[in-house]
């Protein structure tokens, strides 16, 4: 089941995307870390995610593939936010926002995937950006809602 749409123009050329999150859940098998992933099957998808409703989620991997971020384990409320996903030349840009709360009394594998049309690039730059990145370019966030302005991903060397 995928959840929400999203064509969020920050920087670059918007690409249109599905999110992922709520709908799945990282297994619990799956290697530990930090993990950036860009996934173009079945089979793969279902080595790293598992279904929250029993029948994994039905991606079309001959015209899409996924992105991912995966952080390790935690006991603190933390989110992965997708602040946006832009084609800029033969590269897609995916930049992400982690925020980390209060500790909690379970653990568990805080991610975001999204579902991206494979006539993008396919050739990924991961970039995790800050609060201050974002206000430096105008974006003004209420929660983790975009208000204003917009993010030109910038790449590092």
């Amino acid at each position: 089941m995928l959840l929400s749409s999203c064509a969020v123009n920050l920087g670059g050329v918007m690409a249109n995307y599905t999110s992922l999150q709520n709908s799945c859940d990282v297994n619990s098998n799956f290697r530990n870390g930090t993990q950036r992933l860009v996934i173009h099957n079945q089979q793969d998808f279902n080595a790293v995610f598992s279904s929250r409703t029993g029948a994994h989620a039905s991606i079309d991997f001959a015209h899409k593939f996924v992105v991912a971020v995966i952080l390790p384990e935690t006991n603190r409320q933390t989110q992965i936010e997708t602040v946006s996903c832009n084609r800029i030349g033969d590269k897609l840009y995916f930049s992400y926002l982690i925020t980390e709360g209060h500790m909690t009394g379970y653990t568990f594998r805080p991610y975001t995937a999204v579902v991206v049309d494979r006539s993008e690039p396919i050739d990924v730059v991961f970039q995790q950006v800050t609060p201050s990145d974002l206000e430096n370019a105008g974006i003004h966030r209420n929660g983790n809602q975009q208000q204003q302005g917009g993010y030109t991903p910038r790449p590092r060397l």
